[in-house]
């Protein structure tokens, strides 16, 4: 029978291997539960982990990795008004029934530091003086490590932010780009690399669903992990 329990360190080994299924698919959940983890939720069945909700401290975005069944059960334990939900596709239809959410699709990219073959110059860490031309572009700056940015005529055309490191890998999320100046996240690519290349083995990126994006992805040396469902539920 299923049961939920909030997650303590105590968990870490144990909720690090089941992630370790998918690992670099799963880079920002494992990020989550390091960082900030106890918001977040194990789902076991017989006393095995068979899901993990992982909560950022903000209650804002909430990550699911595990099976149909302990997602219906990680479901009905979410009881907030407002949040991004990231699942895998397979459990799309479990929470449309439980939710009203609106949807867009993820693609997730990996890439070996070593097999990098752009030669952009690094985009650099986004400054006060930044925030209105951010503003202008894309809208309000997340909350990251630290946001990189990219300008062309004095127009801020890319930017992306790094959500979390460590030996493994570098996850770069909110990746965002002035339509016509795709190319020029080769710049942010390069400034997680400038910035951590010496410390981590790989480059994950996580971006709005684009074949474009993609195509240019993998003419740097990115390959293809994986796709997921980004589910944003307003009051």
């Amino acid at each position: 029978m299923a049961a939920v329990k909030p997650y303590s360190d105590e968990d870490s080994y144990l909720a690090h291997e089941f992630l370790m299924k998918d690992p670099y698919k799963n880079t920002i959940i494992s990020a989550v539960l390091e960082e900030s983890g106890r918001n977040s939720l194990l789902i076991y069945d017989n006393g095995v982990i068979r899901g993990i909700l992982a909560v950022t401290p903000d209650y804002r975005n909430l990550w699911f990795y595990g099976n149909r069944a302990s997602f219906r059960t990680a479901a009905d334990s979410i009881g907030y008004t407002e949040f991004n939900l990231y699942i895998d596709p397979k459990n799309l239809d479990i929470a449309m029934n439980r939710f009203n959410f609106s949807k867009s699709r993820i693609l997730i990219m990996r890439l070996k530091i070593r097999d990098y073959t752009g030669n952009s110059k690094p985009a650099r860490k986004i400054e006060e003086k930044d925030m209105l031309s951010y503003g202008d572009s894309f809208g309000s700056v997340p909350e990251y490590l630290i946001t990189l940015v990219e300008y062309r005529n004095r127009t801020m055309v890319a930017a992306g932010g790094i959500a979390s490191i460590n030996s493994k890998s570098c996850a770069l999320d909110s990746i965002k780009w002035v339509e016509g100046n795709e190319d020029a996240i080769s710049s942010i690519i390069s400034g997680a690399i400038s910035l951590y290349g010496s410390q981590t083995e790989n480059i994950v990126i996580y971006l709005d669903y684009s074949e474009k994006m993609k195509t240019i992805l993998e003419s740097l040396g990115f390959i293809f992990t994986g796709e997921i469902i980004k589910l944003h539920k307003n009051i």
